[in-house]
């Protein structure tokens, strides 16, 4: 890439499930009856997303002393469920931090007495939590995005390299799918069942809440976006 001036960036986008219980409680009760940290459907409520600062604050806190810098928590749509997004970066750093973000909510967690679990779907009957990529493609010197241009596309205003990019993910997605859907945990692959908003459903498409590849942005943050339940 950068023998044709550019680089790739990357946006990790992570949900988790908290819990007011500790890990050594729920291990000593076969992870059943877990308190959540929500007691009702939260998504963008500010309030019920205020109730979990104790645990989200911290995380922020922290991570931004890792270097890591965050954009945003907030509220899910599970009861307990939260999301946090940190900066953007190139891919190969963004691996770092996405491996170092989960590390961190799962310690803070632990040493404030909670417990925090980034699995597909902990819940039949509630949603699945996700992991969003985000990618783009910038001048070496990152000063400019190079998928904004003057091509109108559902209302963006996007570059011939963004819809080269975007046709290369599509004609490819084939080759792609076995790689994209290679799962960290045993436990992602058995808790794809139906319910609300299911892990995986029986085949991979390009749709929503299923593998979805959107176009979106402003004029300075215009990027692709990969969606997967993991």
């Amino acid at each position: 890439l950068e023998d044709f001036g550019m680089q790739a960036m990357v946006a990790s986008e992570l949900e988790y499930f908290l819990y007011r219980t500790t890990y050594r409680d729920a291990a000593l009760g076969d992870y059943n009856n877990l308190e959540p940290a929500g007691w009702y459907v939260e998504d963008y409520h500010l309030l019920q997303g205020a109730r979990t600062e104790d645990l989200n604050g911290a995380f922020r806190r922290h991570l931004k002393n890792m270097g890591i810098p965050v954009e945003s928590t907030k509220g899910e749509f599970g009861r307990g469920q939260h999301e946090l997004n940190i900066r953007w970066c190139d891919a190969l750093e963004m691996a770092d931090r996405h491996v170092l973000l989960k590390q961190c909510v799962k310690e803070v967690a632990d040493q404030q007495g909670a417990a925090a679990t980034f699995m597909a779907k902990p819940h039949d009957t509630e949603a699945g939590s996700s992991s969003h990529l985000h990618l783009s493609l910038w001048s070496t010197n990152q000063e400019n995005n190079l998928f904004v241009g003057d091509n109108k596309i559902a209302g963006l205003e996007v570059s011939e390299t963004f819809t080269h990019f975007l046709g290369g993910w599509l004609s490819h997605l084939q080759e792609l799918m076995p790689c994209l859907l290679q799962q960290s945990i045993p436990t992602s692959v058995t808790n794809h069942n139906p319910g609300p908003r299911p892990a995986l459903r029986g085949l991979p498409t390009t749709g929503r809440r299923d593998f979805e590849l959107l176009a979106k942005g402003s004029h300075f943050e215009s990027n692709v976006e990969y969606r997967e339940l993991t």
